[in-house]
């Protein structure tokens, strides 16, 4: 899923992505700079938002507004300068959330995965990992 940072002026384009021998997370990535959010509180951020941007007290790495609109805005922190904006489709999100969730059901990453199997699945393929 594409999503889009404001910095300095500069719109950078990122991707979130999603890899089943980490279930617990997301990884959002723009250039080399990589960060893992729990993917529980992106769905829940989704349908019932988070902080209100401009005035966001939270510590999480990423942090959703309120719902509506076509776009989902948010502030992602960097622990440098400050948050920065960041925007991804509202859709977009539900149908990437939606794809994890049918490759691993929330509530089930530890019953249901076979974490030997991926453990044994990532030595043998040199740690390259399975994303969405």
């Amino acid at each position: 899923m594409t999503a889009y940072l404001d910095h300095a002026g500069r719109h950078i384009t990122g991707e979130f992505k999603y890899d089943t021998l980490s279930p617990l997370f997301v990884t959002v990535r723009f250039g080399y700079n990589e960060f893992a959010v729990p993917r529980d509180y992106l769905a829940d951020a989704l349908m019932e938002g988070a902080c209100p941007l401009d005035d966001c007290r939270c510590d999480r790495i990423l942090c959703l507004g309120a719902t509506g609109g076509i776009w989902l805005d948010g502030n992602l922190k960097l622990y440098t300068d400050g948050p920065l904006p960041i925007s991804m489709e509202r859709l977009a999100m539900w149908k990437f959330l939606k794809e994890t969730f049918a490759r691993i059901p929330r509530g089930r990453e530890f019953e249901d995965y076979d974490w030997d199997s991926a453990h044994q699945r990532m030595l043998r393929d040199g740690g390259e990992p399975e994303g969405v």
